[in-house]
């Protein structure tokens, strides 16, 4: 699936490379399915330390950050990821996926640099408005 301009109509698109930190497996099957059915390539790693290691192999578009995760967490991961891409052009849209409430987290969430955040549990469309909040950001 192709996101969509403001006006409805669809974008066309190179393959997006999106990555995935959580540490559920049954949140990793369902994002995974959910990602490759929607035509974008998706990798899934487990935790933090598993994304810093991932973006030094390849480059990604987007970051999905599960706040709660074992050895390096969510907002810890994405200050990293800042720090990591300062001095670039391209650095990644960062996206939180959260079972918390973000308002207790908000100072937290904004100075850690998240561009976006996604309840859980989340559905398609919420994928799909982030995937379209990147390019319209991309696009201005």
């Amino acid at each position: 699936m192709n996101p969509t301009q403001g006006n409805g109509t669809p974008t066309t698109i190179r393959t997006l490379r999106i990555l995935v930190a959580e540490d559920d497996h049954i949140n990793q099957v369902i994002a995974k399915r959910m990602f490759q059915k929607s035509g974008y390539e998706v990798e899934i790693v487990n935790n933090g330390l598993g994304v810093l290691n991932a973006i030094r192999r390849s480059k990604y578009d987007i970051i999905y950050l599960d706040l709660i995760m074992p050895e390096l967490g969510g907002f810890e991961t994405a200050r990293r990821l800042r720090e990591e891409f300062k001095k670039s052009a391209e650095s990644p849209w960062i996206v939180a996926l959260t079972a918390i409430s973000l308002a207790d987290e908000l100072e937290e969430y904004l100075e850690s640099g998240m561009n976006s955040f996604i309840s859980k549990p989340y559905k398609f469309e919420d994928i799909r408005d982030s995937i379209n909040d990147y390019f319209e950001r991309k696009s201005v």
